[in-house]
């Protein structure tokens, strides 16, 4: 479906020749009959995450958030996206979906929210909510005129917008909490027109809007963090992982022990029992990962252990970590440094 120019109705360009709603004449200016005309919406790509971790004093609780729904947002500006010289979308408007660019951030139209085909985003400038951000576009490599079937053509969008994933959010899929994905692939007439595009786009797992652009930053979810730096999210109300960073580069958190509890698949849940392991073992590799045996006065240390949900899947593992007192972030690990000095 295109619009019309004069007063944004939508309209079929095969067979318009002049808008139903103004009377604006579309022979010359409707897109050409051999050219596609819009994408299905693919399934959103799912990860199960079966239970939580807690968090021992001094940060706030921890919670794992479900499976989002795609959903759109209503808007009213029917003009087309403004961009600036190095093509960032500036002014909300429309795209087509075949003139998106990676990097863009884009919403539904009210006129497409529970569709399952869609001819143009809303653009809007990143640092606005926004439901998605396109970061890939890939070509199917079917040479034939005959459509390969939505779940073909789903499996292959599974797989490649999971594998440009990690290069544009930072981290790998399978260890970001918050980031999720979906896609748009050709329908069964623009695929007849040699229509082979796929549009990755990144989405909130938590239904919620992205604000600001997510490439580069991916989040490590607590159950998959090893030894490390890392930074807190700027958005505490959505803790639910950390930044990677190098330990060359200002940070604001450091993973110095990964620890397992020995107890058996069959022992029962005890969290007065597992504090008590935490606080020995963290309080312990704290002190012999400075290597000093008086600790530093400007820094805390803290650590994840497993909460009963995850307890009964099996999970046994502490993450002990540590921070300045007032937050600020520190260069270089602290490893065998006695800590960052009472001047610091």
């Amino acid at each position: 479906m295109n619009r019309c120019p004069k007063c944004r109705t939508k309209y079929n360009p095969t067979y318009t020749a002049s808008c139903a709603e103004c009377g604006a004449l579309l022979v010359d200016l409707a897109q050409p009959t051999d050219s596609p005309a819009d994408r299905t919406i693919g399934r959103p790509v799912k990860r199960a995450r079966r239970g939580v971790l807690e968090l021992a004093a001094p940060f706030a609780g921890w919670i794992v958030l479900g499976l989002f729904a795609l959903s759109g947002v209503v808007w009213a500006l029917l003009t087309d996206a403004g961009r600036d010289e190095s093509g960032t979308i500036v002014d909300q408007g429309l795209v087509s979906v075949f003139e998106v660019r990676v990097g863009d951030c884009v919403d539904l139209s009210d006129d497409d929210i529970g569709t399952e085909e869609v001819a143009e985003f809303v653009g809007v400038p990143c640092g606005q909510p926004h439901g998605m951000e396109i970061f890939g576009i890939v070509t199917h490599p079917g040479n034939t005129s005959v459509f390969p079937g939505r779940e073909t053509l789903e499996e292959f969008a599974d797989e490649s917008c999971v594998g440009l994933y990690q290069p544009y959010v930072g981290v790998s899929f399978d260890v970001e909490p918050l980031i999720g994905v979906t896609y748009f692939t050709p329908t069964r007439s623009s695929w007849a027109e040699g229509d082979r595009g796929i549009n990755c786009a990144l989405i909130a797992f938590d239904e919620s809007d992205l604000v600001g652009s997510m490439k580069g930053q991916g989040q490590i979810h607590a159950r998959m963090l090893s030894v490390g730096c890392y930074d807190l999210p700027e958005d505490r109300d959505r803790f639910l992982g950390f930044h990677p960073r190098s330990c060359d580069e200002s940070h604001t958190v450091e993973v110095y022990s990964v620890v397992r509890e020995r107890s058996s698949m069959q022992a029962k849940y005890d969290e007065a029992a597992l504090l008590e392991f935490g606080d020995e073992r963290c309080e312990d590799d704290f002190y012999r990962y400075l290597g000093s045996s008086r600790g530093d006065p400007n820094l805390t240390w803290s650590y994840f252990y497993p909460s009963s949900e995850s307890w009964e899947d099996g999970d046994r593992k502490f993450f002990c970590f540590l921070t300045r007192v007032d937050e600020a972030p520190f260069s270089g690990s602290l490893e065998n440094s006695g800590g960052v000095g009472a001047d610091a």
